[in-house]
């Protein structure tokens, strides 16, 4: 494990005022790659024949966080696909995408790469943007290695072979909601499950050797979404809930959809 990866966004994005700057918020990564594509025009209809334009003229601004895209002509209303690609490092900090160790009873030290974004530390992880009152739907994709378990807001909708000992997870569509929400983590951690009432899958995660210690966590957690569920007369509108002890962790607990 290095460490380092590489990734790409593809990010929706609606033009309301003709423009030829996109501003969007990146932090701590190598920038390879930006292209833009006209999917839907102002009236509602998708672009045919759509050219895809590679971007040459883009800077990252440090002091405030912003990637600044600019474009060869002036881009119309409508709708666009905004691409980059990019390569980052997982971060020794509790905030961002970062490594989160614990030591096994064997004295071994291994590394989980975790996520914490709240309030503006998914930059850190991948361009976007970044603030609270900004929602949108996240489709996210991960390569692990085989031995791994990868984890986001959503539940698996597939595992396929990526070759060299590596498995990509392709996750369900989330609802729509703030970067700061958005959550992955990669690590070698157990499991206890449950099921509710209405039928949602409740986890708890944790390093091995505290397998045996999360048996109360994985009670409480059942009986309180059973509880609410019946008090507010809403059910909880994702399909699972996953529970999962970091060794690392800089707040007591983080509300991450799912």
């Amino acid at each position: 494990t290095t460490l380092k990866f590489e990734a790409q966004v593809d990010i929706e994005i609606e033009v309301l005022e003709v423009t030829r700057c996109v501003t969007l918020n990146s932090l701590e990564q190598n920038i390879t790659h930006v292209s833009l594509i006209h999917r839907i025009d102002e009236e509602g209809k998708a672009v045919e024949n759509a050219e895809e334009f590679i971007l040459e003229d883009y800077f990252v601004i440090p002091e405030h966080e912003f990637l600044a895209i600019k474009t060869p002509i002036a881009l119309a209303r409508g709708r666009y696909t905004l691409t980059i690609r990019y390569h980052a490092e997982v971060r020794h900090a509790l905030k961002g995408f970062y490594r989160s160790y614990y030591t096994t009873e064997e004295g071994e030290r291994r590394v989980a790469a975790v996520t914490q974004f709240e309030a503006t530390f998914a930059r850190h992880a991948f361009p976007c943007f970044d603030e609270p009152k900004y929602k949108a739907s996240f489709t996210i994709s991960i390569v692990r290695d085989r031995h791994h378990t990868a984890l986001s807001n959503m539940p698996e909708r597939e595992t396929v072979d990526y070759g060299e000992g590596l498995v990509q997870v392709n996750f369900e569509k989330s609802v729509k909601m703030s970067t700061y929400l958005v959550a992955f983590m990669i690590m070698d951690f157990t499991s206890r499950s449950a099921t509710t009432k209405s039928g949602k899958l409740i986890r708890v995660w944790s390093r091995p050797e505290a397998h045996n210690q999360t048996e109360y966590a994985l009670s409480c957690a059942v009986k309180l979404m059973n509880y609410y569920e019946e008090k507010f007369g809403i059910e909880f509108p994702l399909p699972k809930q996953d529970l999962v002890a970091v060794p690392d962790f800089n707040s007591g607990a983080m509300e991450n959809w799912g």
